[in-house]
């Protein structure tokens, strides 16, 4: 396996263990409000009444299956068709990065002025990286 390949995949691992983080996160502190009787677990059968804290943990979770599933589907591209360059490789751990920073913003310090830019530097690092992904498939279809 060529080495910007492997190393772009284990960005998008690293992106999958922080999926499993944030459920690990989430799941805890559901149990901690159950517990504590902050919520009963029937107000998790429609997640409704979390404590604000929860809330934002549950709503984490749920950013972890939005712009990351994007990243994934195009790393993945670039991956079939052996045309990983490093330039997708740094740009893809910026992209995870900037995940992890929007995990701690959002939850662990509920920063709206940080998660907002953290998210942008995401949101523009799969952009690129899907630039390059359209870049390869109209050079190859019709150059």
């Amino acid at each position: 396996m060529p080495l910007n390949t492997a190393l772009i995949l284990l960005a998008l691992i690293a992106q999958v263990f922080l999926t499993f983080y944030v459920y690990f996160h989430m799941i805890r502190g559901r149990f901690a409000a159950v517990s504590d009787k902050q919520v009963s677990r029937e107000q998790y059968v429609l997640v409704e009444g979390e404590p604000r804290a929860q809330a934002r943990a549950t709503r984490n979770l749920a950013n972890q299956f939005e712009l990351p599933v994007l990243f994934y589907a195009v790393v993945l591209m670039l991956v079939a068709v052996n045309r990983v360059t490093m330039f997708d490789v740094v740009i893809a751990w910026v992209f995870v990065v900037s995940r992890i920073a929007h995990h701690i913003a959002h939850v662990g310090r509920d920063d709206t002025a940080l998660r907002t830019p953290v998210f942008a530097i995401g949101m523009t690092a799969v952009a690129l990286i899907a630039l390059h992904g359209l870049i390869i498939v109209i050079g190859e279809a019709f150059l």
